[in-house]
């Protein structure tokens, strides 16, 4: 059970503080911070509840099931020293009590967060109102949200400014007339790639936005790629999650109706569909028995094949209509997907293809 929530809770860049009986202390945030550590913290509580509801009881057919609390505010973060005592990184404040009663009103197998999270996760988070409660041991009235799954967005940013009104789009006329120039030279078979870098908050993520808005009605293939800071040492972690969106695959499907719903989103290409498919699942960590051949290669020859399978699948889509490649803060991809990029950008010349990272 430990090892089960906190493979789930490091995976999304949690810090755990302390094993307490049954009970796991993480952190989100310290020691170090993030732009999205709640949402971070909601994703580590959804992977945590569904690894535990996979585990039985040795000799039994028992599940297991667990409850977990989120909850956010200011707290005193050091070493307790006692004559008799000591605890390193220790937190002092109302949150973690709020964390820590939040699952008794939330019901069993749920993961309870209290209103500053709901504020810090926007609508990136579908979530259940549970109401209004006091907590035991805490003054005033408690908020609390039950949390029932990720919702699916293309890049952080959409999900970040679902729930808000767009301000009119200025001062980017220059930039914006050159990359549609860009798009128009890809439109007539010259390739484009074009990198649009600046510090964080100056605008990347809306100018991006704007041109899938504006460039044009003609029939086209978008496909968007999403790197993170926590998934750094992840390879092929931001191909492998656009895949899923294609794919359409939904928390709720096996392995089963994922893999049949790849199989239906992948092109055609003069690679074997079944080896295709295999490189493609492994890449994903998807279990497919012998369903599919065994690869029955060095790990480096399955990276370079994964490799040219994943440009062959791109180069397809871009054969049956002009495609545009995103790829969103691109300075938080892994080694891997750089190489995969280096080999897009070497093949573009005669494609219709606009990479824009």
């Amino acid at each position: 059970y430990q090892d089960a929530v906190a493979s789930a809770v490091t995976a999304h860049g949690g810090h755990i503080a302390n094993y307490i009986g049954d009970g796991i202390v993480v952190y989100f945030g310290w020691p170090v911070a993030s732009e999205n550590q709640a949402v971070q913290a909601a994703r580590a509580g959804l992977a945590a509840m569904e690894k535990v509801s996979k585990l039985i009881i040795p000799n039994s057919n028992t599940k297991l099931a667990a409850r977990a609390g989120i909850a956010t505010g200011q707290v005193v973060v050091g070493d307790l020293e006692g004559e008799m005592s000591h605890q390193s990184a220790a937190i002092s404040g109302e949150a973690p009590n709020r964390a820590a009663r939040s699952p008794e009103r939330a019901g069993s197998v749920q993961l309870a967060i209290d209103n500053t999270t709901k504020l810090l996760l926007r609508s990136t988070i579908e979530l259940v109102n549970q109401g209004v409660h006091h907590l035991k041991g805490l003054d005033g009235e408690v908020q609390a949200f039950r949390v029932v799954d990720e919702l699916s967005f293309d890049s952080h940013f959409d999900a970040a400014s679902a729930s808000h009104q767009r301000t009119p789009f200025v001062g980017r006329k220059s930039d914006d007339e050159l990359i549609k120039a860009r798009w128009s030279e890809t439109l007539s078979g010259h390739g484009q790639a074009i990198l649009l870098s600046g510090e964080a908050g100056i605008g990347k993520s809306r100018m991006v936005r704007h041109l899938l808005e504006n460039v044009g009605d003609e029939n086209k293939s978008v496909l968007r790629f999403q790197c993170a800071q926590n998934l750094v040492n992840s390879a092929l972690h931001p191909v492998a999650t656009a895949l899923e969106r294609a794919a359409q695959f939904d928390r709720t499907d096996n392995s089963d109706t994922k893999l049949d719903k790849l199989e239906l989103a992948i092109k055609q290409t003069s690679r074997p569909k079944e080896q295709t498919l295999a490189l493609l699942v492994s890449m994903m960590k998807l279990p497919f028995d012998q369903r599919y051949p065994a690869l029955g290669m060095s790990p480096q020859r399955q990276i370079e094949d994964t490799l040219l399978t994943l440009l062959e699948q791109m180069l397809a889509d871009s054969e049956d209509a002009p495609l545009l490649l995103v790829f969103e803060d691109l300075h938080w991809a892994d080694p891997t997907t750089l190489d995969l990029l280096g080999r897009l950008i070497a093949d573009l010349e005669t494609r219709q293809v606009m990479l824009l990272v």
